[in-house]
């Protein structure tokens, strides 16, 4: 299945996309096409499913979630902590809880399913060394030592402290160190 998986967006992603769903086809799987509403974007940039087995999309307007029957969609509201923090969301990861971690312009953003909000984490807000400014979160990547590794678009990688709350952006030669012992 694809579940939890979002490499179909590369080109290779892509051939492994379109091999499941002939592999499906040809195992006579049900494949089920699922309903669009007009606030779903044609420009999805990555699915990922949640521990409850919600689907994610994200894309340049938002992010919509998919629960097997129907679409609900999370927008971004500048006067409003408790949404997105940004309209552009580009990646989407789940933690170790399953719960779904989203790459934002300026950040991170985590989904609360007790209370249908997102708590946002600002680089600026809670970086540990130089600021990076509107640098945009392109990739997050959960780990099981409560970090979230991110790709940024000005400092390259970078790790969000889930009990701290702080991102480093300082990695220098650690990184290495870090790949050496099995920790990114």
């Amino acid at each position: 299945t694809l579940a939890g998986q979002d490499s179909w967006r590369t080109p290779n992603g892509v051939v492994h996309l379109i091999r499941e769903v002939r592999d499906a086809a040809a195992l006579q799987l049900p494949i089920q096409v699922l309903p669009i509403t007009n606030r779903l974007s044609n420009d999805i940039t990555c699915i990922g499913e949640d521990g409850r087995g919600y689907l994610w999309l994200t894309h340049n307007s938002g992010i919509s979630r998919f629960d097997g029957y129907d679409w609900k969609f999370f927008a971004s509201s500048p006067s409003d902590s408790t949404t997105m923090m940004s309209e552009w969301s580009g990646h989407v990861k789940m933690d170790e809880h399953g719960d779904p971690w989203f790459a934002a312009e300026g950040g991170i953003s985590h989904f609360v399913d007790s209370t249908e909000s997102f708590e946002n984490f600002r680089h600026m807000d809670f970086f540990k060394g130089p600021g990076i400014g509107n640098t945009e979160v392109r990739m997050v990547c959960p780990d099981l030592h409560s970090t979230i590794w991110c790709g940024t678009t000005a400092l390259g990688l970078c790790r969000f402290d889930m009990k701290t709350h702080l991102f480093d952006c300082n990695l220098g030669e650690s990184v290495t160190d870090l790949i050496e012992k099995n920790q990114i």
